[in-house]
């Protein structure tokens, strides 16, 4: 059976990361991202704290950098990273893995299946590679390290973490 390939943005990557979450990226799926990404990551910024295990994503395979073949839209409101993965996603038949409103609405327009960074998170609880508590408290992980999320989202991501069958 083929695995589900997940083309990553760079908001999950540096917040998943962040959270601790980098060691469970990668089981059940393959991962991709795209240069523009990769180089809106700033893996040599060392000031970075996500810097050090993305690169070692990168490095231990787990996370495959890929051009998408044809030229990336310039499309205003939208990252050229953002616009990437969606092209990317959408050429490989993947599914994007991407935060932003704005380049969901997109990828929702080109067909392109989008999943938001914590469905990973809740994909591990429902695999039994994570705890329900593990997984909430990644959670907060990534809301303490800056990543955006309304009081009502966060109500329902931890629902869902709740919710799903497992300890």
């Amino acid at each position: 059976m083929k695995r589900v390939e997940l083309v990553l943005d760079a908001t999950p990557l540096i917040h998943l990361t962040r959270a601790g979450f980098w060691r469970y990226l990668g089981v059940g799926f393959t991962l991709v991202t795209t240069p523009q990404v990769a180089a809106e990551l700033g893996l040599d910024n060392e000031r970075r704290p996500e810097a050090h295990a993305l690169r070692q994503l990168f490095s231990s395979k787990k996370l495959s950098e890929i051009e998408p073949k044809a030229a990336v839209p310039n499309i205003p409101g939208i990252s050229v990273a953002d616009a990437s993965v969606v092209c990317l996603a959408r050429e490989r038949g993947a599914v994007a893995v991407i935060d932003d409103h704005l380049a969901v609405a997109y990828a929702r327009a080109v067909n392109v299946r989008t999943i938001h960074s914590t469905a990973l998170v809740i994909d591990a609880v429902r695999r039994k590679r994570l705890g329900k508590k593990q997984a909430v408290g990644i959670l907060d992980a990534m809301v303490a390290g800056g990543w955006h999320c309304g009081t009502k989202a966060y109500s329902e991501i931890r629902n869902a973490i709740e919710a799903t069958p497992g300890k």
